[in-house]
């Protein structure tokens, strides 16, 4: 799952030799790929071979109106993903109130998970911030610099493979 409203993540996996859907109207049929990745805040693809564009969440309003419509399509999709899998969020600011309601919402409904996944937080985030995210089942993970964040993921991504069976 994404908030960026680009292809860039398709390119850069498409690079590697993966296939993957981006998932940006729903509902939304899935089709056979190594990545599926939801673009919950909108889209707008370099390339039409990433799939069509969606109306984006460019302001405060539509913030608010999304997270208001209970029945919201995205805020169903991200239910969805955060009930499937461990989630990693990578947002320095932790600033995404969206997310942030989508994920506090859902953790309040996990009586039986102690930890809904993490969020990679920059070193100016707030220790407010952080607690808010404790509530919400996420673990915060406080990066001592910006500059480690590259090193960061690509460690993460290198495990992944290595326990995949696809890394050195």
């Amino acid at each position: 799952m994404t908030l960026n409203f680009d292809s860039i993540l398709e390119l850069y996996l498409r690079l590697y030799g993966f296939v993957a859907q981006s998932i940006t109207t729903y509902p939304e049929i899935l089709r056979r790929a190594n990545v599926h990745i939801f673009h919950s805040h909108g889209y707008l693809p370099y390339d039409t071979r990433d799939g069509t564009d969606s109306s984006i969440f460019l302001d405060n309003q539509t913030y608010l109106e999304a997270i208001g419509d209970a029945e919201n399509p995205q805020k169903r999709v991200m239910e969805y993903v955060f009930a499937q899998k461990l989630v990693l969020a990578i947002g320095l600011s932790g600033d995404d109130i969206y997310s942030r309601s989508v994920l506090a919402a859902w953790a309040k409904k996990q009586t039986n998970r102690a930890i809904m996944g993490f969020w990679v937080v920059g070193p100016d985030c707030a220790d407010d911030r952080i607690e808010e995210l404790k509530e919400s089942k996420l673990a915060a993970v406080r990066l001592p610099s910006y500059r480690q964040l590259p090193e960061f993921l690509f460690a993460i991504s290198r495990n992944a493979a290595t326990h995949a069976g696809i890394g050195p």
